[in-house]
């Protein structure tokens, strides 16, 4: 029996989610093509300005590099969201109603997301000379995501969906200069996965309302081991751009400056699809909120490994 006050918090979710609701072809893409002349992901993510030994010209490149990792990670993320939102669903399949309709918008919503940057990445990638390659496949989080605990799984999906709204905010930090296209997947995407983020808050307290100590304490053990999947992933693939960008994009870099490059995209990328959903204060209160406070504190010193400078 879920409480009252979850209940309602579905249903709010649920009447957002039909009120905001976008097609993609329709309402966000409509017809447009990436504007080639300007950057695609915001420098507070890209980090490009602070490679002052590229022109104008790569820094846009790197940029435009970077948005194709990106669209191709969020396809990621979207999946893991599909399928931790569905296994999530069954304690709702002879319940409450409305609890099902939400958890299933939010799994339709999914699915639409992963059309879009499937076809972000398509129209990013053909702007780029041949090379480029993803490291991961489609499942390789999902995956992860569902062969361990819900608990586990649905921290994670919720600090993955927190990390799109920091990216939001950055967006609006350089709206002007932004391509529009890019500047709009920022926005719509926003709109929608702002409240799957409340339904898989909701989803993860609940699951925390049935799982006892122990169960919990196995939970954040495989939080971790998740999130250190992720970074190793993630650092896998600025390995590849950072090479990728040098033989391509910048081959007359020196020595010393294409190592910075690496380092910066191995920074640049951890923070983005690691710690920017860490750092977000209605993540942190929530495992405070579950955690216990002695483990919390062993688990801090593993979070500033995937959200730190260096």
């Amino acid at each position: 029996m879920i409480p009252i006050d979850s209940i309602s918090r579905h249903a709010r979710c649920l009447a957002a989610l039909r009120r905001i609701a976008w097609d993609v072809e329709l309402d966000l893409i409509r017809s447009r093509r990436p504007d080639r002349t300007r950057h695609f992901v915001p420098e507070a993510l890209s980090r490009v300005a602070e490679l002052g030994f590229l022109s104008p010209v790569q820094t846009r490149a790197l940029s435009q590099l970077q948005a194709c990792t990106y669209a191709q990670c969020a396809v990621l993320v979207e999946r893991c969201v599909a399928a931790v939102t569905l296994r999530a669903s069954d304690i709702h399949w002879l319940g409450e109603a409305m609890a099902l309709q939400a958890h299933l918008r939010v799994a339709d919503n999914a699915l639409k997301h992963q059309v879009l940057f499937r076809r972000l990445a398509q129209m990013t990638a053909a702007g780029l000379p041949a090379g480029y390659r993803f490291t991961a496949g489609d499942d390789a989080l999902a995956r992860a995501a569902l062969r361990g605990s819900r608990w586990a799984a649905q921290a994670l999906t919720l600090a993955l969906l927190l990390a799109a709204q920091a990216h939001y905010r950055h967006s609006l930090e350089v709206a002007e200069t932004l391509c529009p296209l890019w500047r709009d997947v920022f926005l719509f995407h926003w709109k929608e996965a702002s409240q799957h983020a409340v339904m898989i808050e909701l989803a993860w307290r609940d699951e925390h309302r049935r799982t006892d100590a122990t169960a919990c304490e196995q939970g954040l053990a495989e939080l971790i081991e998740l999130l250190d999947e992720l970074a190793a992933g993630v650092q896998r693939q600025a390995e590849a751009d950072a090479q990728y960008f040098v033989c391509n994009l910048a081959p007359d870099l020196a020595a010393h400056e294409a190592d910075a490059l690496r380092r910066l995209m191995h920074q640049a990328y951890r923070r983005q699809f690691v710690g920017s959903g860490l750092q977000e204060p209605r993540f942190l209160n929530a495992l405070q909120a579950m955690a216990p406070g002695a483990r919390l504190q062993q688990i801090s010193a593993q979070f500033a490994s995937w959200t730190s400078e260096t």
